[in-house]
């Protein structure tokens, strides 16, 4: 933290730069501090489907052959022969932004490839969607973030 040497600050200014710095550490502060880390594993918005990173959160910038492991949440069930996609974008930057989703492809019992370009270093937010069948007319969508270095 950084402390401000009172004297150097006009004595009818103090006050008001004590107020204004609370306020900004205030307004800067995360609701919750996982907000700002990777996340690996996460449920779709229905709560029927979990899916994780078995890599771990951590991948390199440049083309990546990202996994995701698809499992039910309740009955046991077959997670492959889905439509899974995946988009990039970086938070607070115009990075991945405009880019389509891409489609995963099926590797196996529940594993699914999808390969991203993740341009630069930092945290990614990857928004995915699950369709169980061709017919299912709403992807149940879900979100991970991963940190490329």
């Amino acid at each position: 933290m950084h402390v401000v040497n009172e004297r150097a600050v006009p004595s009818r200014l103090r006050t008001g730069a004590r107020t204004l710095t609370l306020a900004v550490l205030v307004a800067c502060a995360p609701d919750d501090a996982g907000d700002l880390g990777v996340v690996t594993s996460t449920t779709t918005a229905s709560d029927l489907w979990q899916v994780t990173l078995p890599d771990g959160g951590t991948v390199p910038t440049g083309n990546v052959d990202l996994r995701l492991q698809v499992t039910p949440t309740d009955e046991p069930t077959d997670s492959a022969g889905f439509e899974v996609t995946l988009a990039a974008s970086m938070p607070g930057m115009d990075m991945g932004a405009d880019e389509a989703p891409v489609s995963c492809a099926d590797a196996s019992a529940g594993a699914y490839t999808c390969a991203l370009t993740l341009t630069m270093t930092g945290l990614w937010d990857l928004d995915g969607t699950i369709a169980t069948s061709p017919d299912y007319a709403t992807p149940d969508p879900f979100a991970l973030r991963v940190e490329a270095r």
